[in-house]
């Protein structure tokens, strides 16, 4: 839920699915042996949008990936005018500005003291939320406060008076099932998001939390299905950066390679199309269409490329070790890989970062044991 400056650049699990299936307006079929979802919407007072008015948020994302922040602001703005409590809207506008602001005070700027920018405007943004909040403590502005927040305990009393304003707020509720889900207070996460999804079963925020949650306590097949139902309704929606469908992507790789299913993980990163005018983001792009192209070699470079445009980005990190796994059957060489994932500095309030950890730290378990029975498989046929 909380935006931060991307590296590298100046800008910005078992949830109750039987319940899910009669409340939510989720339905499952039969498929392979693991279900099939299809995401209902429903969008309430926080997020409907008018069919037409979506080519208005097309053009404000367009303006985003090409850092055109004029642009951006301005098809934002037109639209916060007509709907000025959809937090769609509101936080794509919250982004842009923070983006803006970076932008201009890092121009000339690089590495530490770019990163020093960053953290001074979030934090300059995070006292003028949180005032306006003070100010008129609406539902809305209540949220866009909590969103900027990096302390839990702070976010989750924003949230919490923000339901006292509304209790139907759908992202005051996912707003703090993503805050819970960061203390580790699994539980109330579930709750928390069980009350959003009731709201608007289609919310893909609170899904693509919800796949995030599977994949940390619950069914592997459940968190499998839950994220490629979020990818196939995420894909093309103006709402969403399209890093955030390629991140998802490769999560659903990791999560059937986790789960000894490694010819869908494959099958995953050869379709994966995401494009933006973000260099690291087109690096793993292209890589995934080398891999596409039965190309592991010169996926890896282009993979390592994109590593080196962004060095504390850990997808092309999470996508080396991958092809080393996949494609060239190198353990040794992915398992590095996962260990640079550990070796990075977590970021306090990222949810992605510390469930992509733990991630890493399975996948190293599995080459470990993968390693162990190859040693003794060549022990047990040396020639005595």
């Amino acid at each position: 839920m909380t935006p931060r400056a991307r590296p590298g650049r100046p800008r910005g699990r078992p949830l109750r699915l039987a319940a899910a299936i009669a409340t939510l307006g989720v339905a499952f079929l039969a498929c392979r042996g693991a279900p099939s979802i299809e995401l209902v919407p429903n969008p309430g007072p926080y997020d409907a949008l008018a069919a037409g008015d979506f080519a208005e948020l097309r053009r404000a994302r367009e303006h985003m990936e090409r850092d055109e922040f004029d642009g951006a602001r301005a098809s934002l703005a037109r639209l916060r005018a007509l709907y000025p409590n959809n937090l769609a809207v509101a936080s794509m506008l919250q982004d842009v500005e923070i983006e803006a602001r970076i932008a201009a005070r890092a121009e000339g700027t690089s590495g530490t003291a770019r990163a020093a920018v960053s953290r001074a405007v979030l934090e300059e943004e995070r006292r003028r939320w949180r005032n306006a909040a003070e100010e008129e403590p609406s539902a809305a502005r209540l949220v866009l406060a909590a969103r900027l927040e990096d302390d839990v305990p702070a976010a989750l009393h924003l949230l919490d008076r923000a339901l006292q304003a509304d209790p139907d707020c759908i992202w005051a509720h996912y707003g703090r099932a993503h805050f819970l889900a960061l203390r580790g207070d699994w539980e109330g996460a579930r709750d928390s998001l069980d009350r959003a999804l009731v709201l608007d079963p289609g919310h893909l925020p609170a899904r693509r939390l919800e796949a995030s949650l599977l994949a940390r306590v619950g069914d592997p097949l459940e968190a499998t299905a839950a994220l490629r139902a979020w990818i196939r309704a995420a894909r093309g929606d103006p709402r969403l950066a399209p890093e955030r469908v390629l991140g998802a992507e490769v999560d659903l790789a990791v999560l059937l390679l986790e789960a000894r299913r490694p010819d869908e993980a494959l099958d995953v990163l050869e379709r994966m199309e995401a494009r933006s005018a973000e260099p690291v983001r087109d690096w793993t792009a292209m890589a995934a269409g080398e891999q596409g192209r039965g190309e592991p070699l010169a996926a890896l470079r282009l993979a390592r490329r994109a590593e080196e445009a962004s060095p504390g980005d850990p997808l092309p990190i999470v996508q080396q070790a991958l092809i080393h796994e996949l494609w060239l059957e190198d353990l040794p060489a992915a398992a590095g890989a996962w260990e640079r994932i550990l070796d990075a500095e977590p970021t306090a309030g990222d949810l992605g970062g510390e469930l992509l950890r733990l991630r890493a730290r399975i996948a190293l378990e599995r080459i470990e044991q993968e390693l162990a029975a190859r040693a003794a498989a060549a022990v047990a046929e040396a020639p005595r």
